[in-house]
């Protein structure tokens, strides 16, 4: 028996339907899961993903020439460099929102085995708006805590890394009987520093994929196209595959389906095989 086969047995040993595993063999099984997942991931959501993908590299060209010109032009318009900012805050959310969606529901219909994806526009209208208010409470939490010190607000960052997940794939979520923000926390209790290191190199690797790649992370993609192209390539394959071990990670800990899902694949599998 494998150790997510293991890890899904001793479900109904436990509280609130999470399962508990010792932080290196909780990596070791999600880093499993993705391996098995990430090429089926990237055939069938390639149609999602690298749209969403070239909004973020895009969006961050565009705002990066945007601070470039501020700067060279000599005025300290504080009015538009908030505005800028704000409206880069925007964009972030919302695609955030968008793509851990597309990862989610692509990743949870690979495991469950369905021949056909899911219907992503479906899972936007459903859980697209609550996504992006949950991130806002996440985002106050976090900023609160900065005036403290810098430490506290990254840990409280670090602890909501699981929100957007909660509200995807938590039956109880939906059903009004769980706060995102707690139930993120209560699943890195005991796993902080594993998921700090992990959280850590998802960010800072692709910045430092591009600047190795073409030299100068802060080119244009009309100043270098190649290598600032080749950039891009290699960070949505290194996005997929850290977007798709958080979801392995949250899979293991929660491995059943949620009621009303487990309900609809049964009446689905009844009228194939009639």
């Amino acid at each position: 028996m494998s150790d997510f086969d293991q890890s899904a047995s001793s479900l109904g040993k436990t509280t609130s339907a999470s399962v508990r595993l010792s932080p290196i063999r909780l990596f070791w099984t999600a880093g499993r899961l993705t391996t098995e997942i990430y090429a089926p991931l990237l055939a069938r959501g390639a149609s999602r993903l690298i749209p969403l993908h070239l909004i973020e590299v895009g969006s961050g060209q565009v705002f990066s020439y945007a601070s470039e010109y501020i700067q060279l032009s000599g005025r300290e318009n504080l009015a538009l460099i908030a505005a800028i900012a704000l409206m880069e805050l925007t964009i972030s959310m919302l695609w955030s929102a968008a793509w851990i969606l597309a990862i989610a529901d692509l990743a949870d219909s690979i495991w469950r085995g369905r021949i056909r994806p899911s219907d992503y526009q479906a899972s936007l209208s459903q859980h697209f708006n609550q996504i992006l208010i949950e991130q806002v409470r996440a985002l106050a939490a976090v900023l609160w805590r900065v005036p403290l010190l810098i430490l506290p607000a990254l840990g409280e960052y670090i602890r909501l890394v699981f929100v957007p997940l909660v509200v995807i794939l938590n039956g109880s979520y939906e059903r009004g009987e769980t706060d995102a923000l707690q139930e993120s926390r209560a699943l890195c209790r005991g796993r902080f520093w594993m998921l700090t290191l992990f959280i850590g190199t998802s960010l800072f690797a692709p910045w430092l994929m591009q600047s190795f790649l073409h030299g100068d992370s802060g080119e244009m993609i009309w100043e270098n196209p190649i290598g600032v192209g080749f950039g891009w390539l290699v960070t949505l394959f290194f996005n997929v595959f850290t977007s798709a071990f958080l979801w392995a990670i949250f899979r293991t800990l929660y491995p059943t389906l949620k009621p009303e899902t487990k309900a609809a694949e049964s009446q689905t599998s009844t009228i194939v095989l009639s």
